[in-house]
């Protein structure tokens, strides 16, 4: 079995309004993987911002995890490692998925997130 994590950077600019959804950022999975396993979140920057994550088909728009509060997301090493990851079974396959955030107060500053997709393979 082969497995690899894929990783998505993105920065929602400070001053994205409350109670307008956003597209964070897309990722196309690894054509050369068959599921998509997992996904886990990392805040790369400043950490006070308050925002809700979601997972949608970046091609359909159809919500695959609906918004929820970050640290529902959150991946930090109070958990074990195990622990930290958001079980998906999705297709990879060259699929694209996005991930939508939603300020729940209005940013006062960047929020830059790592998004990693555990991808799967048999062969």
């Amino acid at each position: 079995m082969k497995k690899r994590s894929q990783t998505l950077t993105l920065t929602v600019a400070s001053g994205a309004a409350i109670a307008t959804p956003i597209i964070g950022g897309k990722i196309t999975t690894d054509s050369a993987f068959e599921r998509v396993t997992g996904m886990r979140v990392y805040e790369t920057g400043n950490t006070a911002q308050v925002y809700r994550i979601g997972l949608l088909s970046g091609s359909s728009g159809s919500v695959i995890r609906d918004l929820a509060y970050k640290n529902d997301w959150l991946a930090t090493t109070a958990v074990a490692r195990e622990g930290r990851t958001v079980p998906l079974e999705l297709e990879a396959k060259g699929s694209i998925y996005a991930i939508q955030i939603d300020p729940i107060v209005q940013l006062s500053e960047n929020v830059d997130l790592d998004v990693v997709f555990d991808l799967e393979s048999d062969q």
